[in-house]
């Protein structure tokens, strides 16, 4: 149904980009009868500009043919021929030129099965500009099956199309549905209501700006399924999803630059089966990305925010339930070289022979962008995630607290990769005895590397080249060579990796009676560039001599001590054989170098 749904307003905005976007040579012919209110509208100048413009549509692959008219009234049956050519003209007009092979397929697939479909125009309302003067909608072959075959002869999946002056395209309206179908064990319910795009501007070829307003209405989908259970009973699953009065504004100079801003207030989503029931539900989802560019560089910028996420699981020996709130991501691509992003476009706007002649090149194209200063920053936050796990009796109380993960990423002719994880506050209780059964006062996890060779470009060159003989079986003896050869260049040139800070503080574990201050390890490794092959595992302990570490790890004296309680006494006594404090702490400084490892300048054996 959904695949239906989005198939006839892919025919709808075919035939709104063939009617309706830009200027025409053709103009309405007016004549003033009253300076101040009144026009003469010349329907048969209006008509005979649509039909010239419906002549355009074989150059889309799409087939159109009037099977009736009169002063009033006319009906079109339209084919998709070309489905490849109908796809490419569609991602173009929706400013997505650079649409990924993997989707462009799914929009190939989609109208490969629905290539039937049928107009109806107003002719008096579409020369007064009058609202949804054209109707496009599904009509099949008519050798579906059930349940598209109804919906076809219903004509339950269209939209209407209203018009402006100049024969601009002002609106597409989903028509409403409110359908309940079934087709054996499954009945299916949809229904859509207020679904629309209102259009201020197309994108032309002469100009690639776009402006326009989406309304995605309310939503709702209902799958119910009869089966039996295992007492050989009947019983009906059932899956629900919903949504209600999502918005996006799309503001676009060409494809890649602009704004677009979205908005749900809200999604649910729920699953019934016999006795068990799982719902999720959440709140006021945002979403917006501004693209813009300077000096031939191009800067993204994206922001994700959902204030609740509701998880619920019932009805069996493990129910659940979990509240997500707060949830703010923030990623900013930068330095993204604007002429790779042009050839993409181009590349995507040319037809090549082979599909994968395609791949090919939009690889090669990737990996040059990979390489050539790009970087991204990202921070994700969550202010709390709380919640209650297992059943009556025996439930656990959870919550986390200040969940931040902020870092960085740049890609020159190395990847280098900086991040923070912090979490404040993590407590796990007894619902029946109140008890505190684990609790983390904070955690933070830090991670850098540095001066690794940029693999990417090669890689993608890599899969471009596989990507002309996709069905071989597994890879040829060159082609393996290659990768091994991405993956040495790796090792041989070296990199470093810290691990600052790795910290916690305040851990207490009620079953361990263990009960913490601060622990906190700070390690910085560095791979120098060597010639070393990895022909076997053996050979990779050639890389020790290359490789120089350098540690530190403090801890509380008496915490050190409390672990007694925990470890082995061999452990124990090993550990402090090695330890040194300073004052109230304890120290153990490591360090590893040309295969040898200290531990406070004493060797461990």
């Amino acid at each position: 149904m959904k695949k239906l749904l989005f198939g006839t307003v892919v025919a709808a905005v075919l035939v709104l980009a063939a009617t309706g976007c830009g200027k025409d040579k053709h103009k309405a012919q007016t004549a003033s009868t009253d300076s101040a209110v009144t026009k003469h509208i010349d329907t048969a100048a209006r008509k005979k500009v649509f039909e010239t413009k419906l002549t355009t549509m074989k150059q889309y692959g799409l087939d159109i043919n009037r099977t009736a008219d009169s002063e009033t009234q006319a009906h079109y049956l339209i084919e998709v021929k070309d489905t490849q050519k109908s796809v490419q003209a569609l991602l173009m007009w929706l400013n997505a030129g650079n649409t990924s092979h993997r989707d462009r397929k799914i929009f190939v697939k989609l109208l490969s099965n629905m290539k039937h479909f049928a107009m109806d125009v107003d002719w008096a309302k579409y020369a007064e500009n009058k609202p949804r003067s054209v109707f496009v909608y599904f009509v099949g072959s008519g050798k579906e099956k059930e349940p598209v075959r109804s919906l076809a002869q219903k004509q339950a999946l269209g939209a209407y199309l209203t018009y402006g002056d100049k024969d601009i395209l002002k609106e597409v309206a989903i028509k409403d549905i409110d359908s309940q179908l079934t087709a054996g064990k499954k009945t299916t319910k949809v229904s859509l209501k207020g679904a629309k795009a209102i259009i201020d501007k197309m994108p032309t070829k002469q100009d690639p700006a776009s402006k326009m307003h989406l309304d995605f209405g309310i939503f709702h989908y209902q799958v119910d399924t009869n089966y039996t259970t295992d007492n050989n009973q009947t019983a009906i699953k059932t899956a629900r999803f919903s949504y209600g009065n999502g918005s996006c504004d799309v503001d676009k100079s060409n494809s890649y630059l602009g704004e677009i801003a979205c908005r749900f207030p809200s999604f649910s989503f729920e699953e019934k089966e016999e006795n068990t029931s799982t719902t999720v539900h959440s709140e006021e989802w945002k979403i917006q990305t501004v693209s813009t560019t300077k000096a031939g560089k191009i800067q993204s910028a994206g922001s994700f925010r959902i204030d609740t996420i509701g998880i619920k699981h019932e009805g069996d020996e493990k129910p659940m339930t979990v509240s997500l709130n707060d949830l703010n991501m923030e990623v900013t691509a930068k330095n993204i070289d604007e002429s790779l992003i042009k050839a993409l476009y181009t590349l995507a706007s040319t037809p090549q022979k082979e599909s994968n002649q395609s791949i090919q090149k939009t690889m090669k194209i990737v990996g040059d962008m990979f390489s050539r200063g790009m970087g991204i920053d990202y921070l994700l936050s969550i202010a709390s995630i709380d919640g209650k796990a297992g059943p009556m009796g025996k439930r656990k109380q959870f919550k986390a607290e200040a969940i931040r993960e902020k870092g960085t990423v740049a890609f020159t002719d190395t990847y280098d990769f900086k991040d923070l994880t912090t979490i404040k506050g993590i407590t796990v209780t007894d619902e029946i005895k109140g008890e505190t059964l684990f609790a983390l006062k904070e955690l933070k996890f830090g991670t850098q590397l540095s001066e690794l060779y940029n693999f990417i470009p090669g890689f993608m060159e890599f899969a471009g080249d596989l990507a002309m003989h996709p069905a071989q079986a597994e890879l040829a003896a060159e082609e393996k060579q290659k990768l091994a050869a991405i993956g040495m260049r790796m090792v041989n040139d070296g990199f470093s990796l810290a691990y600052s800070p790795l910290s916690i503080e305040g851990i207490k574990i009620a079953e361990a009676k263990v009960d913490y201050g601060k622990i906190q390890l700070d390690l910085d490794a560095t791979l120098a560039k060597n010639s070393v092959k990895l022909s076997s595992p053996m050979s990779a302990m050639q890389l020790l001599a290359f490789l120089q570490a350098d540690g530190k790890l403090i801890l509380n004296k008496a915490d050190l001590k409390s672990m007694s309680n925990s470890f082995p006494p061999q452990v124990m006594a090993m550990v402090m054989l090695y330890a040194k404090y300073e004052g109230d702490k304890a120290v153990f400084a490591i360090k590893f170098e040309k295969g040898h490892l200290l531990v406070n300048d004493k060797p461990v054996m």
